[in-house]
């Protein structure tokens, strides 16, 4: 994911007397969301650009000097993402010369990778879960999906990620109000000391048979439903 702050500066004027005289950066920052509107038609389905508005002026009879909107922009992997992104900024550059405001932009926050999973870990994480009692494992929502720096630090080494239920029934979304209760309750400290204690357990696996990395390298060949039979028959070896 990127995150991108984009401001345009124009010229304020009266608005009904002499609107002529102005340049209206808010004009710029909407034909900035009309192109990227126009655009999402041309992308792919895994991509998500999604904007607001964080400055569009100070009263109607005044055209707008100033006008600023934020985007985050996301896709699978960062290739696309970079494509992706100087597609925004061309919007916001023919914005720019539509209107005669001059532009600037800038990351507002930073980068996020795509997550690269571990299948070794995986099968570890999965393991010391179902030691811990957590046995009805679902294949991810990979159409619903957010960003997090630990994307960036799958890039570098092995990564672990996964999700456990909060309990809710039914289902609550994050970002919604409903979510809140769910994650403030006894069931959400439950799970947090489960997830906690699954993490601590397989870092110590891996740190008790170093060599795991290899093993996992050639179970690649297998098939996952194997795994954790196979890494069974590893720590017994």
């Amino acid at each position: 994911m990127d995150s991108i702050e984009f401001r345009f500066q124009g010229t304020a004027s009266h608005a009904a007397a002499y609107p002529e005289k102005g340049v209206n950066a808010l004009d710029a920052v909407n034909l900035m969301f009309a192109g990227i509107n126009a655009m999402r038609r041309q992308t792919r389905n895994d991509a998500r650009v999604a904007g607001i508005i964080t400055s569009g002026g100070a009263a109607c009879n005044i055209i707008p000097d100033y006008a600023a909107c934020q985007f985050y922009i996301r896709a699978k992997d960062r290739a696309y993402l970079e494509e992706l992104t100087q597609k925004v900024i061309n919007c916001a550059k023919g914005a720019e010369l539509m209107t005669g405001a001059k532009l600037e932009y800038f990351n507002f926050e930073n980068s996020y990778d795509d997550l690269v999973y571990h299948d070794g870990l995986r099968a570890l994480m999965r393991k010391n879960l179902n030691d811990l009692g957590v046995t009805d494992f679902v294949d991810s929502d990979e159409e619903a999906s957010g960003s997090s720096d630990i994307g960036n630090v799958s890039h570098v080494c092995p990564t672990v990620y996964c999700e456990l239920d909060t309990g809710a029934r039914p289902k609550v979304f994050a970002h919604h109000e409903t979510f809140l209760k769910y994650v403030h309750g006894k069931m959400a400290r439950h799970t947090l000391h489960t997830a906690t204690k699954a993490l601590a357990a397989t870092a110590l696996d891996v740190f008790e048979n170093p060599d795991i990395f290899l093993f996992f390298y050639i179970l690649k060949t297998l098939p996952p439903a194997s795994y954790v039979s196979s890494y069974a028959a590893f720590l017994l070896r």
